[in-house]
């Protein structure tokens, strides 16, 4: 009887490891897609503010508010990279939105140079949200992959 003890022991072990593996496989799974949805309600509401700042070429502040509202958990989504492009997104909107409104208000009392220095910087951050508008889907990849 004692003969075959540790083999029962080695077996029981395996089949405790066995376990102990899938439950972390599953609850790996369990936690990707319990965070799909509020990640795609991030990747939404970032392209959505993408597009309006293009669109019309500044900042609404109702626009950003609603951004604001809809990335504040994403800290705790995603990756400080992406964490980090969504604060550098919002500093280019605001960017564009001060050259915007500089240009519009003062546009006739600024001096060339200034009226030059604030157009350059309006066309360079929006050209910056254009081109990563275009990368946006590959950046969220990771997070909107369900496999």
């Amino acid at each position: 009887m004692t003969d075959y003890l540790p083999y029962a022991l080695a077996a029981i072990a395996a089949v405790g490891l066995l376990i102990a593996f899938l439950n972390y496989r599953i609850g790996t799974a369990k936690l990707k897609l319990d965070r799909a949805p509020a990640i795609t309600k991030i990747y939404r509401a970032t392209l959505t503010f993408m597009e309006r700042v293009q669109a019309a070429g500044q900042t609404e502040l109702a626009h950003l508010g609603e951004f604001n509202d809809a990335t504040v958990s994403a800290a705790h989504l995603l990756t400080p990279d992406t964490v980090a492009f969504l604060t550098e997104l919002k500093t280019r909107a605001l960017k564009i939105d001060l050259a915007k409104k500089m240009m519009d208000t003062r546009g006739q009392t600024m001096s060339d140079d200034e009226r030059a220095r604030y157009a350059d910087s309006w066309e360079h951050n929006l050209q910056w949200v254009i081109t990563e508008e275009k990368a946006l889907a590959a950046r969220f990849a990771p997070y909107l992959d369900q496999r």
